[in-house]
């Protein structure tokens, strides 16, 4: 028993003094060069951090313009579209109409209803391309 009573006593005289080592106070100079490189560190760091989310953020407002180029060039074509079915539609009407009549009559009817299609096409053409953001 005496032997393991000495050796327990020397494992706990050998970590004493291993923390004791462990204890050890840092000098002031060694203190602030510690602190000066954690700022240097956290500085880097913190730069990166910004560097990283800036260019994050231009990506993701990119996109958001993307987007929203194509939302306003979709609403632009759409809006042609139906004002090209409304005028053709009406067009259809008018020329039924011009059935109705005879003669030179007839024939300028057709005309006026030709030339106001055309007409409203062509807006509607220009509509569009006054409305529509190009990339």
């Amino acid at each position: 028993m005496n032997r393991i009573t000495t050796s327990a006593a020397f494992i706990t005289c050998a970590l004493l003094l291993a923390v004791a080592g462990c204890a050890k106070k840092e000098t002031t100079a060694e203190t602030q060069a510690d602190v000066a490189k954690a700022q240097t560190e956290g500085a880097r760091d913190v730069a990166t951090a910004q560097t990283e989310a800036s260019e994050k953020m231009a990506d993701a407002t990119e996109e958001v313009t993307k987007a929203q180029n194509e939302a306003a060039q979709t609403s632009a074509g759409t809006t042609r579209d139906m004002t090209i079915a409304e005028a053709e539609a009406a067009h259809k009407v008018a020329i039924e109409r011009c059935e109705a009549q005879s003669g030179d009559a007839r024939t300028v009817c057709k005309n006026v209803a030709d030339t106001d299609l055309a007409a409203a096409k062509a807006h509607a053409e220009a509509t569009e391309a006054a409305q529509n953001p190009k990339p």
